[in-house]
């Protein structure tokens, strides 16, 4: 009786061991949701993006308050060595008299208001293309994180991948385990050849290799994890769930190629307008309040205050039709970016019906797999019964084993694949990262 209640406290003791090393585990593992997040707040090529994105803002900002009238304040001395002179003539008598007609040193200063009234709608068109560059930079931060967030859920799924197959390799050796230890009491009793042995023992030396093999492989997916989120990340278990059908609608001008280049179809017309603004006048107001001496009496040279305001305009009349040819090579431009997204269109078109179509065959593979699973099992439950009473070989047990081993691994390696293709639908479909379907 002691016996057995020491064995049921061993039995106890271990248990609890691997429920404490089983919730630590998943404690601090990280899901894959907390992956992503990681990712989008540490990944350099983000960070990079974004502050793309704040350039363009604050030159979009720099470039539309250049519109507004500008004040500008101005201070001058000025010193000329000879000034021009009238003499007036000697009269009844009367000696002459000579006038200063300038003054030896001048001084100014003033404020003085500039603002372009037109110019042939070049100003605004700079602005608008600065707003349409700081789209286009929100357009490729968009991208990238798109980019950095798949590339993220595709190298999880590879680590949860090699992850599974280590379990699914660990319980195939550990059934080889369990019928050595059978064979070597059966060999002690000559109930059994000892060349069962050293076969079992050549089986589970080959799990071994196979092993050695995956842990190298799911180092390197982790490397890969920490390069996307700078941090080391533990991964978590697959959870297997079965995906829906309802896929993810492709909203081909939501892409972010698609709308890259229809942001720069926008810019290069907005760039020829500026071009075409050489065609009309330049027409420029100014007004300012000066105070300086001798401000506009030189008879006097005093200090004096006093306003000026004026209009310029200027127009190129004539530069040989270079304007038109630069309006032209801009509008080839123009319909280049267009062939360029009839083109890109067709080819995400392609894409994403192939990505549809991949998925819905492995939807019915999986029907494959889970009926080839429950044959493997069947079929073990049957070489196990019989190994135990001597009607088959251990090469039998081996390669139900195997086969087994390898059902269980298809079977849950394609449930992840599956859900990566449900990622890749909504990456192309430019559905937005928040309403990805990120199941662990």
């Amino acid at each position: 009786m002691r016996i057995i209640i020491r064995h049921f406290k061993k039995m106890f003791a271990l248990t609890g061991i691997f429920i404490f090393i089983f919730f630590t585990q998943n404690i601090s593992a990280q899901s894959l949701k907390q992956t992503i997040d990681l990712a989008l707040s540490g990944n350099p090529n983000i960070k990079a993006g974004q502050e793309e994105v704040r350039q363009a803002e604050l030159s979009f900002k720099s470039t539309f308050r250049k519109t507004l009238p500008q004040i500008n304040f101005d201070a001058s001395y000025r010193h000329v060595t000879d000034v021009a002179e009238l003499t007036m003539p000697s009269i009844m008598g009367m000696p002459g008299e000579s006038i200063r007609l300038g003054t030896y040193d001048t001084y100014e200063t003033g404020l003085t208001a500039n603002y372009l009234l037109f110019t042939g709608f070049a100003q605004q068109s700079s602005a608008r293309m600065k707003e349409k560059q700081k789209d286009l930079s929100a357009a490729n931060l968009e991208k990238t994180k798109k980019d950095i967030v798949f590339k993220t859920i595709a190298s999880y799924r590879q680590a949860q991948n090699y992850q599974l197959e280590i379990a699914s390799l660990n319980a195939g050796q550990e059934r080889t385990k369990l019928q050595l230890k059978r064979i070597k009491s059966l060999t002690k009793h000559g109930m059994a050849l000892p060349l069962d042995t050293l076969s079992l023992a050549l089986a589970k030396l080959s799990f071994d290799q196979r092993l050695i093999a995956v842990q190298a492989s799911l180092e390197s997916a982790k490397e890969q994890l920490q390069n996307l989120t700078g941090q080391t990340i533990n991964v978590q278990d697959a959870s297997y769930q079965d995906h829906p059908n309802n896929l993810a609608e492709l909203n081909i001008e939501q892409v972010e190629n698609i709308k890259g280049l229809s942001i720069q179809k926008n810019i290069l017309e907005l760039n020829k307008t500026i071009i075409k603004s050489s065609y009309y006048p330049a027409i420029a107001l100014y007004a300012g309040l000066k105070y300086g001496k001798p401000g506009v009496d030189m008879i006097e040279n005093d200090w004096m205050t006093y306003g000026i305001w004026g209009v310029n305009v200027s127009w190129n009349l004539w530069n040989w039709t270079g304007d038109r040819a630069a309006v032209q090579a801009k509008q080839a431009q123009i319909r280049q970016i267009a062939y360029q997204k009839e083109a890109l269109q067709d080819q995400i078109c392609t894409v994403y019906d192939n990505a549809v179509r991949e998925f819905k065959s492995m939807q019915k593979q999986l029907n494959v797999f889970a009926a080839s699973l429950n044959l493997a099992r069947h079929k073990m439950k049957i070489i196990e019964s019989q190994f135990q009473q001597g009607m088959v070989s251990v090469t039998d047990f081996n390669d139900t084993n195997l086969e087994l081993t390898e059902a269980e691994l298809n079977h849950k390696q394609h449930l992840i694949r599956i859900a990566l293709k449900a990622n890749e639908i909504d990456y192309i479909s430019a559905k937005p990262i928040s309403e990805w379907r990120i199941e662990q």
